[in-house]
């Protein structure tokens, strides 16, 4: 089953125990258009900040990718909740939103903003994102305002797991 082969593919890649040679030869066997879209994934999974970020790159700047490339691209990116790989990214993803959600369709944008949502370990650049884009699109504004009371539950239930523990 071609996609349980990408599934355990992707998460060997998340955890470097696979290579890109290894993508490359499951892409020969599966030369289809789902096998590039996992390809893809995979590829952007690896644990490796220089492969994480270009990933994050080419999600924001690459406007060929389609809209299963991009989310492939952004499902690596997002791989095995390695944001050590990413952290270095939150005040770009705030830098950025505005003028994805400007220049790329609704659907596309939507899927940067929540995708690449920064996971981080408060809520201070979301606050002041909001506060000095009060003027922001009203779609936008409320995909991240979203994103935000996720983040904020998130950090709540940390809190009580680490008061448990």
């Amino acid at each position: 089953d071609p996609d349980l082969r990408w599934a355990l593919l992707t998460a060997l890649a998340t955890t470097g125990q696979a290579t890109g040679a290894d993508v490359d030869a499951e892409l020969a066997r599966d030369a289809t258009a789902s096998g590039r879209t996992a390809a893809i994934r995979a590829r952007a999974a690896a644990p490796s900040r220089a492969v994480r970020g270009a990933a994050w790159d080419a999600a924001w700047d690459d406007e060929s990718l389609t809209n299963d490339h991009l989310s492939a691209t952004i499902d690596g990116v997002r791989a095995g909740g390695r944001r050590d790989l990413i952290a270095d990214r939150d005040a770009d993803y705030f830098a950025r939103i505005l003028g994805a959600w400007r220049s790329r369709s609704i659907e596309l944008a939507r899927r940067l903003v929540v995708g690449l949502f920064p996971a981080s370990e408060d809520l201070a650049m979301v606050d002041v994102w909001l506060t000095e884009n009060a003027d922001a699109p009203g779609a936008l504004r409320r995909l991240v305002i979203e994103q935000r009371d996720h983040q904020a539950r998130d950090l709540r239930v940390r809190a009580l797991q680490a008061q448990l523990a």
